[in-house]
């Protein structure tokens, strides 16, 4: 029963501090892939992020957003595409 509270303890902790457990769910992927991009980032190698409308909005605002902190001067493009449209 302590291990149920703990539990609940920490998704309570989870959602305070992201709001939604989704947001928390993609912390993991998205240190991933600053990390590996990091070198790329700091040298202003990225001016433009392309994503999918429906899944992608939220990582990629998040991955503009860190960028952003990185490199306050950087030029970034964001772009947002629905799928299943042809243009």
């Amino acid at each position: 029963m302590e291990k149920l509270g703990q539990i609940e303890q920490e998704r309570r902790e989870i959602e305070r501090e992201f709001h939604f457990k989704e947001i928390a769910e993609i912390e993991p992927a998205l240190v991933s892939l600053i990390t590996q991009l990091k070198e790329k980032i700091e040298n202003g190698e990225y001016n433009t992020i392309i994503s999918d409308e429906v899944g992608g909005r939220i990582p990629s605002l998040i991955l503009r957003k860190i960028i952003k902190e990185i490199k306050p001067d950087q030029d970034l493009g964001t772009y947002f595409i629905a799928s299943g449209k042809t243009y």
